[in-house]
């Protein structure tokens, strides 16, 4: 009893020890409504308010950093975009000041001619540490088209207060066949780098 005992302690102590740089961890019901209210301003004049529920808050975090302490909000928002004339995912960070920036995770502009896949909602998220203050955001995107549906892997970067989006990256993880889960898109993307 006392070896077990000890073992887990010594392995509790050591994965304290490999904390991550980043976390993300559910966001609060204030700080969430003030977040998509900016969030709800921002995209209004794109928006053509026939989405129900644009906001989903089960895929909504606070990223903190390794001292735990806040940096900001991570939070997917779909909406019919007036400008892609489709149903489109983006994922928007909003500072502490309240700064917006914002990715797209899956926008497909449908010109009228030819079906397009509009997206659905955000199926999964996750956050691996790239370096001190970088860290890659994992998501599993749903989308339709027509009456058929499908998933999308999306890698994006967080490189201190700005979400940047690596083209050659999210073509790679996605070729060949779809990503369903974190796990596979984490292997995929290290045969990708």
């Amino acid at each position: 009893m006392k070896f077990v005992l000890g073992l887990l302690f010594t392995l509790t102590f050591s994965c304290q020890a490999t904390a991550t740089h980043f976390s993300l961890v559910k966001i609060n019901p204030n700080a969430y409504e003030i977040s998509i209210e900016k969030i709800k301003a921002a995209i209004a004049a794109d928006d053509t308010k026939q989405e129900i529920l644009p906001f989903d808050n089960s895929q909504s975090f606070l990223l903190k950093d390794h001292d735990e302490q806040r940096i900001g909000y991570l939070i997917p928002v779909k909406y019919n975009s007036k400008s892609y004339k489709n149903t489109i995912c983006r994922l928007y960070f909003v500072d502490l000041h309240n700064n917006l920036n914002f990715a797209e995770l899956f926008a497909e502009k449908n010109d009228g001619d030819d079906i397009v896949p509009s997206c659905v909602g955000i199926e999964a998220v996750s956050i691996q540490n790239k370096t001190a203050n970088e860290a890659l955001y994992f998501a599993i995107v749903r989308f339709r088209t027509v009456n058929t549906y499908g998933d999308k892997a999306v890698v994006l970067t967080y490189k201190t207060g700005a979400l940047l989006y690596d083209k050659k990256n999210n073509d790679c993880i996605n070729a060949n066949r779809q990503t369903s889960n974190i796990k596979a898109l984490t292997k995929k993307l290290m045969s990708c780098m």
